[in-house]
């Protein structure tokens, strides 16, 4: 009488062969990695200017979003103080206690030492926001160097927060005063 024969296993073979064909499948598994390693370092090394554009744009939309907070700060300071706008030698200490940290006070694109990257234009300086029919156009704040005149970091360009709460990169500051330090 035959004794019946256990079936095996899937996958559990016994043969050389198949031990050997596991070995071919590392070895061409190593080489495929290496020349994913080999190819992830020709990308990266090719698309390092691409990132640096993309840190850039990244730096200028940061920017923009503290020009945001800080003129949205300067409307609600406004609002508070019977329309009148901060002093433009003070407007840091003024805005603080409407959600101006002393982070959104320095540009990413700014590499200077200087702990303030905006400046307030100076002619602004305790107006009434009322007096202007025009705020959509009229910038409020703007990239500024260490004596408020307009600083380009932004690939050539300014970003300027306008009386409306707008904010936009611009080319320059047209028709702005480049006053004293205004922080």
């Amino acid at each position: 009488m035959a004794t019946p024969q256990r079936p095996q296993r899937a996958g559990a073979r016994k043969d050389v062969k198949a031990r050997g064909c596991g070995t071919a499948v590392l070895v061409i598994g190593i080489a495929v990695g290496a020349v994913l390693v080999v190819l992830g370092g020709i990308i990266a090394t090719a698309s390092a200017p691409i990132r640096a554009r993309a840190g850039s744009a990244g730096a200028e939309q940061e920017c923009r979003e503290h020009l945001k907070v800080i003129v949205g700060a300067a409307v609600a300071y406004a609002a508070a103080n019977g329309g009148v706008l901060p002093d433009s030698r003070s407007w840091p200490q003024q805005l603080s206690a409407y959600g101006v940290s002393q982070d959104m006070l320095k540009c990413p694109a700014d590499k200077s030492r200087s702990p303030i990257s905006y400046a307030m234009d100076p002619r602004y300086s305790g107006t009434r926001l009322s007096d202007y029919s025009d705020p959509y156009a009229r910038v409020l704040f703007y990239d500024a160097d260490a004596q408020g005149c307009p600083a380009p970091r932004h690939r050539g360009r300014i970003n300027c927060a306008y009386m409306d709460g707008h904010v936009k990169t611009t080319r320059g500051v047209a028709g702005n005063a480049a006053g004293p330090r205004s922080g």
